[in-house]
């Protein structure tokens, strides 16, 4: 059970959480209205947009501080990780097709070359993410720590 935890996290959790909140308020800071228009705060609260776009890459962050996680190889997590973004860009043309306009309306404002630079950087950006985590953790985990966070549990 320990090693699929540590998978998911490693593979999708850290990587995407960190993607959601930082593209999201990338963009949000650039033009609101491609992501987040003025029209949507009357039924949806600013708390909860922080949820949704913050609190994932706090909590993971939080996460990676207090939990060890043995990370997976990198073959394994950059495979899964490649299943899945596919599946994710795959979805966003399907409901592209049967609503007639893209899930996220900033790509609806791109011309074509825009477009395509928004969905290679959307398939490359969390694996970017996934070596920073990697990173991350093994600085935060050293050995000394990890030593240290062993002797403490026994």
């Amino acid at each position: 059970m320990r090693k699929i935890k540590d998978w998911i996290f490693a593979t999708l959790a850290f990587p995407l959480a960190m993607d959601v909140a930082i593209l999201f308020w990338s963009f949000y800071a650039l033009n609101r209205e491609s992501v987040f228009p003025d029209a949507v705060d009357s039924f949806f609260p600013s708390w909860l947009n922080h949820v949704l776009h913050t609190n994932v890459a706090v909590f993971i962050i939080i996460e990676m501080l207090v939990l060890y996680r043995k990370y997976p190889s990198r073959k394994e997590s950059l495979i899964g990780l490649a299943i899945f973004m596919f599946s994710y860009l795959s979805w966003m043309f399907v409901t592209r097709y049967f609503a007639g306009k893209f899930a996220y309306p900033i790509i609806d404002m791109l011309d074509v070359y825009g477009k395509i630079g928004f969905f290679v950087f959307t398939m490359c950006y969390p694996f970017l993410m996934f070596f920073l985590g990697e990173y991350l953790n093994s600085k935060i985990w050293n050995d000394r720590r990890l030593e240290r966070a062993m002797k403490a549990a026994n």
